[in-house]
């Protein structure tokens, strides 16, 4: 009996070393050891090759829709950049630097953090940004662009503030300290397309908007020309684009409607007061209701952030086409136990599209 029990419990050992070990491979992760393990590594997230970018104020995040090559955009999100690692507080616009990067505006109304975030452009989920950048000038900014070498940043100051007032700011390539271009009553956005020389500054107190030339390198007594007066229609206007022939498109908060200017007649110090070419309306027609943001493509193609909706309309002359709507859904964040929504108060878009995806100019 006795030497039958002795193979028997040496086989039982071996047995449960054999699961000791394997127990120790699995958990060596804890302990600073490579882990071996039967599940494989996640894949990097890689990109859409053409896509537009939702900066949600509500939802504080950043939301990536894939375009396919006939135009239309993935009612599901590609990507969503958001939770406690990100920092994002409040977005009010987002860009695609010149190397592909994602940067985010903060306006820092809940935390008070407000700057700039620049994240990988694969980044995805609860991650940290590759840069921030903060300057003690920044209160309350509500929209920005890159110009030349340079970041402009529309700094929107509640008045009294005894040591900030609204402001354009500059930052020198793209680092602090920031300076000062222009003050201003409120600023409510700043849109500027690269090579297009001028930028522009939508004002909702005053009803106007403000052009600055591109070869703005120091502070101004006055912009170099604006857009005001009754023949406008403008009626606190929010948000601002340009497309690839220098059309201009403002959006107005006080009646819901989005103004298209054809290519403004500037010169220096003029007060331009032209109607515009066409203004679209709440009502079936164009689905629009409450519209907060806007991009369009070089030839045309608008984005519209529209409540808790995204708008794609298309260009056609003078004449605007409903395209499609994308409605929120909930969307899980990598990294993070809590769920967003990807549309929620869309304020700022921005768009990385390329022909067919995107038209260009005609």
């Amino acid at each position: 009996m006795k030497q039958l029990f002795r193979p028997a419990l040496i086989i039982a050992l071996l047995a449960i070393l054999a699961l000791a070990g394997r127990f120790v491979l699995q958990r060596s992760d804890d302990w600073g050891v490579p882990q071996i393990s039967d599940s494989p590594t996640p894949p990097i997230f890689v990109p859409p090759a053409n896509e537009v970018l939702v900066a949600n104020f509500g939802g504080d995040s950043i939301v990536g829709f894939a375009i396919q090559q006939n135009g239309s955009v993935d009612s599901s999100p590609a990507r969503i950049i958001a939770g406690n690692n990100t920092g994002i507080d409040d977005p009010v616009a987002v860009a695609i630097n010149s190397s592909g990067d994602i940067v985010v505006l903060n306006s820092g109304v809940t935390l008070g953090n407000p700057g700039i975030l620049i994240f990988s452009s694969s980044a995805h989920g609860n991650v940290a940004p590759a840069q921030t950048i903060t300057d003690p000038m920044f209160v309350n900014p509500q929209g920005f662009a890159y110009v030349g070498n340079s970041i402009w940043v529309a700094n929107w100051v509640t008045p009294p503030d005894p040591l900030n007032s609204s402001a354009i700011l500059r930052l020198q390539s793209g680092q602090p300290p920031a300076t000062r271009l222009l003050n201003t009553a409120p600023p409510n956005d700043l849109s500027y397309r690269s090579g297009g020389r001028y930028a522009y500054i939508p004002v909702a107190p005053d009803d106007e908007v403000l052009i600055l030339q591109d070869t703005t390198f120091s502070g101004v007594a006055s912009p170099y020309a604006t857009l005001s007066g009754s023949s406008t229609l403008l009626d606190q206007p929010m948000r601002a684009a340009v497309d690839g022939n220098n059309a201009f498109y403002v959006v107005n908060r006080g009646n819901y409607t989005i103004n298209i200017y054809d290519p403004l007649p500037l010169s220096s110090g003029g007060v331009l007061d032209v109607p515009p070419v066409n203004r679209l309306r709440p009502g079936p027609q164009y689905r629009i209701s409450n519209p907060l943001g806007i991009a369009v493509t070089p030839g045309g193609r608008l984005f519209v952030g529209d409540g808790n909706r995204l708008l794609v309309l298309d260009r056609s002359g003078s004449t605007i086409i409903f395209g499609q709507e994308i409605l929120s859904s909930t969307v899980s964040v990598p990294g993070s136990s809590v769920a967003r929504n990807s549309l929620n108060t869309p304020y700022g878009i921005a768009l990385r599209c390329a022909p067919p995806s995107c038209p260009s100019p005609p």
